[in-house]
């Protein structure tokens, strides 16, 4: 990215969000607000989009093409919310006032709408969001290893203190022995798709962009360790080079890059084992012996039956441990399902049908209504449209973990959409100009 970045009060007020997304400010003492800032408690962050919209927001209501749907998905989590205490009598308040305010989030669309409707302020939050990313994962990635090495610790991260100071299974923090923290996968996700969008489509040949997609990939290998988030980006990648690319291309070079990218993701997402994974315990019966497989299948089962016999109102927004008396009631009688291991299809549980069909026309409203009359806003709208049909076949973006992401992604798409209009209206803003510059 060229040109100089000089920060405002907008530019802090958003840099402050992300940092509380990224968890960075568990490297500062918060005292009580801890607790308000973890992967599954967004309160402060929900505080702070409060900030943002009395700091910015204009309130231009034909700015905000998404406006109907971002409201009626805040409907029917509120209704969600009354629908939980009135179903589940004696619930404690927590478990669902937590995961409520969590979808508050979605309220970011409104103001980040506005702060990206500009192409300095596009630039100024992809600056600020990469260079988050990448403190934030080199730091995870170097916990990481002088933990696995030396079994110490130097982060001060909630969920390992909530257990002791010990990681564990339990609390998600280990796997096979190494350490394993997953709280910034949200953030660099998106961190990860617009520097493939600016490396690829627009060719910015940045050491930012470089930088960002090298420190965010060893961080998803090694501190996260998945392998479906590798394969979603790869995916990606190949996307935006055959489709979104703004560069003209050799044809036989084309399918040639094609053909190797394919081979290439194929072996080092080790896709077949990935699919011998997944197919080999439900032909032999040992998928039971698998707790996270296990746990996925039960998730399903439930989750559809659950469809069936609640298809309006779903289970309803509530986040509860194994130890609650409507554990079995929210999470199937093995207490195993949880509504973020099975993509959409949780979301769908936990809210019903409404959800499923606001979700497919937001989906179908960004992708059939958006202008390329503005290179950028096409190409980031299209990467993150893809994002989020691929991540949501095993991870949702509308759980209260990444819903900030499906607001992010929103907003990409409001200037996309607003490009639509401008160029119906004849005032593309010299959009013609910067494509013949780019192509």
């Amino acid at each position: 990215m060229k040109g100089r970045i000089s920060f405002r009060l907008k530019d802090i007020v958003i840099m402050l969000l992300l940092l509380m997304e990224f968890r960075m400010l568990f490297l500062i003492p918060l005292g009580p607000l801890t607790k308000l800032n973890t992967y599954h408690n967004k309160m402060l962050e929900v505080a702070w989009v409060g900030v943002i919209l009395i700091c910015f927001m204009h309130f231009k209501v034909s700015d905000y093409k998404l406006r109907g749907a971002v409201g009626a998905l805040l409907v029917m989590v509120t209704l969600s919310m009354v629908y939980a205490f009135i179903r589940y009598p004696g619930i404690e308040a927590k478990e669902v006032i937590v995961p409520f305010f969590s979808y508050l989030l979605l309220l970011l669309y409104f103001p980040l709408s506005d702060y990206l409707d500009t192409e300095e302020g596009m630039r100024r939050f992809i600056f600020t969001l990469q260079i988050i990313c990448i403190v934030a994962c080199a730091v995870m990635v170097l916990q990481a290893f002088i933990y696995n090495s030396r079994h110490k610790l130097f982060l001060s991260i909630y969920e390992i203190k909530q257990n002791g100071g010990i990681p564990s299974n339990k609390s998600n923090t280990l796997r096979d022995g190494h350490l394993r923290i997953t709280y910034l996968t949200t953030g660099a996700s998106i961190a990860m798709v617009l520097s493939l969008v600016n490396l690829i489509a627009l060719r910015t040949k940045s050491l930012l962009d470089i930088g960002c997609i090298g420190v965010s990939g060893v961080y998803f290998l090694y501190v996260a360790r998945t392998r479906m988030y590798l394969a979603i980006f790869a995916l990606i990648a190949v996307y935006i080079y055959f489709f979104i690319n703004t560069r003209k291309k050799n044809k036989r070079f084309a399918i040639l890059f094609g053909a190797v990218m394919v081979v290439v993701i194929f072996f080092a997402a080790d896709i077949p084992g990935m699919v011998s994974e997944f197919v080999e315990p439900l032909l032999t019966g040992t998928y039971k012996d698998d707790g996270s497989y296990y746990a996925r299948i039960a998730a399903l089962l439930f989750f559809g039956e659950s469809i069936v016999t609640h298809p309006l109102m779903g289970l309803g927004v509530v986040k509860t441990g194994a130890e609650s008396i409507y554990a079995e009631a929210l999470r199937g009688p093995d207490k195993l399902a949880y509504f973020t291991d099975v993509g959409v299809f949780g979301g769908t549980a936990e809210f019903g049908l409404p959800f499923l069909i606001i979700f497919i026309y937001v989906l179908r409203k960004s992708f059939l209504k958006s202008s390329d009359a503005h290179v950028k806003n096409y190409a980031y709208s299209k990467a993150l449209w893809w994002f989020i049909i691929f991540s949501s076949l095993t991870l949702s973006v509308f759980d209260p973990q990444r819903v900030i992401a499906y607001a992010i992604a929103l907003s990409f798409f409001n200037t996309s959409l607003k490009d639509r209009d401008r160029a119906s209206a004849g005032i593309t803003e010299n959009a013609v100009q910067r494509n013949k510059v780019l192509v």
